[in-house]
């Protein structure tokens, strides 16, 4: 059972939305330096890729196997908050019109914040990769 002190929960975040699940984050990389910031580093390019795919307009089949991989690698590392955003993003087949798709990239872009802060409350080296793979 994963107890509150799991968790990281950012109070200026929508509903109180958790931003990382630590024990999800240290079981799926075994505890390992090297894999957190292995698996932070992929996770990052992936999210700048959903952005950059939601800027073209991606057709709408697309579009919802982009939310989907999203929402199962979040789950995977226990990115609480963007998982419950691309959810929202499969299950409601959201992004059709240009200014819906800029309103998603904007829910994407404001929890990055909060998902960094959660990796430096955890070690400030993972916030680093975050940061650095986010900028790139």
């Amino acid at each position: 059972m994963i107890s509150s002190l799991d968790r990281i929960v950012e109070f200026d975040a929508p509903s109180d939305s958790v931003a990382l699940d630590v024990h999800t984050f240290q079981t799926s990389t075994m505890g390992e330096d090297w894999l957190q910031r292995e698996v932070i580093g992929h996770f990052m390019k992936q999210v700048e890729d959903v952005m950059r795919q939601l800027e073209r307009g991606e057709a709408a089949e697309s579009w919802r196997h982009l939310a989907h991989t999203l929402r199962g690698t979040a789950a995977a590392i226990g990115a609480i908050e963007i998982l419950e955003i691309a959810e929202i993003w499969e299950d409601q087949r959201l992004g059709n019109h240009p200014s819906e798709r800029i309103r998603l990239r904007n829910q994407l872009v404001d929890a990055l914040p909060r998902f960094e802060l959660a990796l430096d409350r955890i070690s400030g080296a993972l916030g680093s990769v975050c940061r650095a793979s986010h900028k790139n």
